[in-house]
């Protein structure tokens, strides 16, 4: 039996952004959108910069192709895919994304192909050079970058 004083008691609590939003001033959410937009904008040429050099060290670990190296590709790769994604490089992300897919497969393998390897980073190459046009011819190739990957899944 509970008497008076056992019974709970709800309380309903506000949270201060529900006091903030109603404060008279402030950016509309529109407005909000544009101004983010226009930061990235400005953050878009040094992002890019940044993917050209990304690139250019995972075409030099190809040209030397060492196992040591080998260890070396997947964070690159996770890099440029996050600095990627956020800037919506369209082919680009998508065939980086491929990369880190494939690197993952083969270190859990224990396996290190360095063909499927260089074929993606030259890809990336090209899709750099194309100014990230999504196109048929992007299809085809992350078409052909996702062959690769399929082709390490399956291998013994």
């Amino acid at each position: 039996m509970t008497t008076g004083s056992d019974k709970a008691r709800l309380f309903k609590v506000r949270p201060a952004i529900a006091d903030q939003i109603r404060l008279p001033g402030g950016k509309k959410v529109g407005e909000a959108v544009a101004a983010a937009d226009a930061a990235l904008d400005d953050q878009r040429a040094s992002a890019v910069e940044g993917l050209v050099q990304g690139v250019e060290r995972l075409e030099a670990l190809c040209r030397e192709r060492s196992d040591e190296d080998f260890a070396s590709i997947y964070p690159i790769a996770a890099h440029l895919a996050g600095t990627a994604g956020f800037f919506e490089t369209g082919p680009f992300y998508r065939a980086v994304y491929s990369l880190c897919e494939l690197t993952e497969k083969l270190g859990g393998a224990g396996r290190r192909d360095w063909s499927s390897v260089d074929v993606h980073v030259r890809s990336l190459r090209l899709i750099l050079t194309t100014g990230f046009e999504d196109g048929p011819e992007a299809k085809a190739v992350l078409d052909g970058l996702s062959s690769l990957v399929r082709r390490v899944e399956a291998a013994p």
